[in-house]
């Protein structure tokens, strides 16, 4: 029953934590603890608001993280799940080649 000029133009990073969490904690988690890999793709604010909750950290830490626009993150997790490592994806700049690399990369 909102007026839609009422409604917010953007979405906080705890707005997209609330939608985003759950899906993790059902869909993805569980994938990594049986071992598989997964391949998320994302926009800016919901990787940051995975990472956030993955590595614990509070709004003034979160914001010292950079996330790149159009690298790979990878992330390496243990056998129960928990974030061990991150790092960006590193390729050459031809469009062949970095589809060629992650493929190889998420697919078994």
């Amino acid at each position: 029953g909102l007026n839609p000029q009422d409604l917010p133009l953007t979405e906080s990073l705890q707005d997209t934590q609330r939608r985003l969490i759950p899906c993790w904690e059902e869909d993805m988690a569980p994938l990594l603890k049986e071992g598989k890999r997964i391949l998320l793709v994302a926009h800016n604010n919901s990787i940051r608001s995975l990472l956030q909750f993955l590595l614990h950290l509070d709004e003034a830490s979160i914001k010292q993280v950079t996330i790149r626009t159009g690298e790979p993150l990878v992330c390496k997790f243990d056998a129960k799940g928990n974030l061990v490592s991150y790092s960006y994806m590193r390729w050459k700049p031809k469009l062949k080649d970095c589809t060629q690399k992650l493929l190889k990369y998420c697919l078994p």
